[in-house]
């Protein structure tokens, strides 16, 4: 069964999941915590993760969440070549990894972007901060 079709995002060699009722409590209470390399705690906490594999990728993952402390985003982006470095950073590199965005939620969601229920998944690029990601928003 395709858990992102239900808004529930399994990562491999995690035990927990994030999903649509995810609560920041829980999510601390959780073996996700561990992989927090960067928290960012103000009126909507923000937490980065250690690179972790998702679907067969390894990705960069940041989990926010809302002023009710419920999960209302996560974005995740492919790292290509264990390598994310400002210094290898071109725009065709990021749209390349759009792209591979794209062909991935195509795969799992059958398009780049669409709407559910419990919120929404779209493949981006963001020229402003010259960056691709998947974002998942939790209605």
């Amino acid at each position: 069964m395709n858990k992102i079709r239900n808004g529930i995002i399994d990562f491999e060699g995690s035990v927990s999941s994030i999903s649509p009722s995810l609560k920041l409590q829980e999510f601390k209470l959780s073996d996700l915590y561990s992989y927090v390399k960067e928290e960012v705690i103000n009126e909507f906490p923000r937490y980065t993760l250690q690179p972790i594999n998702y679907n067969g990728n390894m990705m960069n993952v940041t989990l926010m969440f809302n002023d009710n402390k419920e999960i209302f985003l996560v974005n995740m982006s492919k790292i290509k070549n264990q390598e994310n470095s400002w210094d290898k950073w071109s725009n065709e590199h990021e749209l390349q990894r759009k792209k591979e965005h794209d062909v991935m939620l195509e795969k799992l969601i059958g398009s780049s972007s669409s709407k559910f229920a419990w919120g929404e998944i779209s493949s981006n690029y963001d020229p402003r901060s010259g960056s691709s990601m998947i974002t998942i928003r939790y209605f």
